[in-house]
Formats: C-alpha cells, structure tokens, sequence
C-alpha cells in the first residue's frame, strides 16, 4: 500500500474545500470508506458522499515523507513588502509558512536591502531552496518576487514585464524549473505581480501576454511540461485578463506557441468566493474596491492527465499571529495553497 498506510481510517485535517472520497482513495491508492470532519461541520461514512468541509490536507504523518506524497501543496502570497508594520509582519509571517507547510511557495512584494533579503530570511526559516527576481546586475529586486521550494530549483530567470509606456517596468515574473521528485516530465513555476490600477486592464493584458509567451515557448520545446503561474494579478476571474488566460475568450498564446492556456485552481475546487483582498483584514479594511479574489494559482492546459489537476484548495493568512506582546495579522492580502496531484498517466495504469 502506497506511502506506509497501515490504518483502516484515513484522519483528514481540513480547512476549505469539497472532498470526493474516491479522488482521496485513488491518490492514495487505497480504498477509503468515510471520514470524520474534526470541525464538527459533517461527518461521512460513504465513499460516494461528498461533504463541505473547510480544508482538505492529507496528513502528512501517514507518509514515508513529504517528498513521495502524490500531491503537492503549491501556495502563493503577497506579502505587502515595508509597508504598514512591517518589522512587526516578519515572524508572522514565517510562521505562518511553516505552519502551511507548503512544498512551494510563490512570494510577491517581496523586499530586499543592502542588509537582508526576506527570501532569504523566508528560506532559512524553512529549510527551503530560494529562487529571486534579479535586476541586470545579478542583484534582487529591492520590490519583486520570490519561490521557496522544497525541492532543488534546477534553474531560474527573470522576465521582464512592460509598463505603461512600452518600456520595462519594476513588474517582472520569476520563471523556475524544479527537481520534482517521481514525476515524468518537467514543472515549471512562474511567480508574478501585475499592475495594480484599477483602470490598467489593457496594461495588465500587455504584461499575461508576455508571461503567457514564455510559458508558451517553454511549453513548446517539451510538451509534456506542466506550468503552474501564480501571483497577484489584481484582476477577478471574470476580468478581460483572466478570461483571456483560462481560454473564456481569445487565449493570449498565437502562432507556433497557440493553444496554451490554464486552469484556475479556486475555480476548479475552491469552495466560496476565496476572496483574498477583503475588509475584514485590518490592513485592507478602507479599501476603496474590497471583495476580490486578486491572487490565484493556474496550471498550464494541455497537461497529461491527472498531472497537475487540482484537488484541494484553501486560503491562509487569516489569522492574527503572535508578535511579541501583540497579534498581527501578517499581511494586507490572504494567501492561497492549493493541491495538485503530480502523479503521471502511468501511475493509473
């Protein structure tokens, strides 16, 4: 039986998300018969029942080690660089990643100084490899985005994204390729931060086509390639940027790299509207334009199935945490982990 699975039960920690027991049994490889949900929302004794529950993490104690499980846990966040109180954001927010337990990481507004670098800092809390948007001179951005991973990152760049006027801008994506153990063909992750204004729809376009672009071409050289693209991109999913992305209308991707779109994790298996810029975060609560899911993760379409189909999805970052006397809440925007199985097609037959 795959991963040590010696009990009978299977016990779920949960947080957010609609569980199929037969899609736990198969990723398991193991027949599961029920489930008690521990937040006393539900409770189920059949393998065709489904029940809302508020997470879905398979228990890590059940398995030989994190790096064999047939998910893997992929979470993006901003983390609302030196503003507000940032001093007293820092260990917040690296508990709050260890608490997670992510395999990935995609980080936004990420800061860097002469001194330290919160990647860094982010990494050494975790015992994670570090990947960072760079400036020309080999330098991290001052204000960019990071990955923290598990596993080894086999390469990384920066791609720079355009501004108002055509020219570069500070916006840019970190495209990394890793070492994913027991997979068949390459993941690649794509960590990025758009335009902000409310009015920069057309410029937040500019900048998915040139993200899009690249996934395309990396796409192109090894098909079998899955790319996972996450971020804030300060659009909802039902704006011209996204539909455009998730193949809801004209895909970005054209010519010899035409075809290419992805699959918006929330949206797949999300419960609720998985809102990750709202008022009832203290640091967002005068927000002129509150109520929007701004961050998400998408994986690349086509893919062999199941690789990188999603099956779980929660929010993180909720809750206020401790900072010496006080409690903080670590950032201005909720985090999202999502669960993608990494199995290859030949692990189904």
């Amino acid at each position: 039986m795959l991963l040590g699975v010696q009990q009978t039960e299977l016990h779920v920690s949960i947080r957010s998300h609609v569980v199929d027991a037969e899609v736990v049994g198969r990723l398991l490889e193991c027949h599961v018969t029920g489930w008690h949900v521990n937040d006393g929302t539900a409770s189920a004794r059949s393998a065709k029942h489904r029940v809302p529950i508020r997470r879905l993490t398979w228990d890590r104690r059940i398995a030989a080690d994190p790096w064999h499980h047939p998910a893997m846990r992929v979470a993006t966040w901003n983390v609302w660089w030196k503003f507000g109180p940032w001093e007293a954001r820092q260990q917040p927010i690296a508990d709050e990643l260890i608490a997670l337990d992510p395999d990935v990481c995609c980080l936004q507004e990420v800061w860097a100084d002469d001194a330290e670098d919160q990647a860094a800092n982010l990494g050494q809390a975790l015992g994670f490899h570090v990947a960072r948007t760079l400036d020309g001179a080999g330098r991290p951005h001052r204000f960019g985005n990071a990955l923290l991973s598990r596993w080894p990152i086999l390469d990384s760049y920066t791609v720079e994204l355009p501004g108002g006027n055509g020219a570069p801008s500070h916006r840019s994506a970190l495209f990394c390729r890793l070492d994913v153990p027991g997979v068949e063909g390459p993941w690649w992750f794509v960590s990025t931060h758009l335009e902000w204004r409310y009015t920069a729809s057309r410029l937040r376009q500019e900048q998915l086509e040139v993200v899009v672009a690249e996934a395309a071409r990396r796409h192109s050289l090894e098909p079998d390639t899955v790319i996972v693209l996450a971020g804030d991109f300060n659009a909802v999913a039902d704006s011209d940027e996204i539909r455009r992305l998730t193949g809801l209308s004209e895909p970005y991707a054209s010519g010899e790299v035409a075809g290419v779109i992805f699959t918006d994790a929330w949206a797949a298996v999300g419960v609720g509207e998985g809102l990750t810029w709202s008022r009832e975060n203290p640091h967002s609560a005068n927000a002129q334009w509150p109520r929007r899911r701004l961050d998400a993760v998408f994986v690349s379409w086509p893919r062999p199935k199941p690789t990188g189909n999603p099956v779980g999805a929660e929010l993180f970052g909720v809750e206020a945490r401790p900072s010496g006397a006080d409690l903080v809440v670590p950032s201005d925007h909720y985090g999202v982990c999502v669960e993608l199985d990494r199995r290859s097609p030949t692990a189904l037959t």
